[in-house]
């Protein structure tokens, strides 16, 4: 009876451990997407870096997020 309790109790553990892990990915993903892509028009940082006032111009003052709150 011992054996079985222990084994579920890994087997949640488990699954606990695997959803934090999930969300973290989830979290690096939207930090990753926020630093090379526009957050109100999408396009990416690649395309900017070939403007001449490039991303950060861009997302600091054409689409501040902060105008739109």
């Amino acid at each position: 009876f011992r054996v079985i309790i222990i084994i579920l109790l890994a087997f949640i553990q488990g699954l606990i451990i695997d959803a934090f892990g999930e969300l973290r990915d989830q979290q690096e993903q939207v930090k990753e997407d926020m630093e090379t892509k526009c957050f109100i028009c999408g396009i990416g940082s690649d395309y900017f870096d070939t403007t001449p006032h490039g991303f950060e111009t861009h997302t600091l003052e054409e689409h501040n997020l902060a105008n739109y709150m």
